[in-house]
């Protein structure tokens, strides 16, 4: 994971936002996130998505800002 924020640190411009989305049963996110919070302001959306069929989807979205 922390080669990563690696990458994020190197390519992302100084006022630049990274868009993360998973299911909110992947827990393996939380880790990253974790390691994230201290370069990055992180915004979490808790979204619920449906289509025609019977089962929703809920997904967790998350937005990391530069500090």
């Amino acid at each position: 994971m922390a080669p990563l924020i690696g990458v994020f640190d190197k390519l992302l411009k100084p006022d630049g936002t990274i868009y993360l989305a998973h299911d909110i049963r992947r827990q393996t996110l939380y880790k990253f996130l974790d390691m994230a919070k201290d370069t990055y302001k992180i915004m979490v959306k808790k979204i619920t998505l449906s289509d025609d069929g019977d089962e929703d989807v809920t997904v967790m979205l998350n937005c990391l800002k530069r500090k």
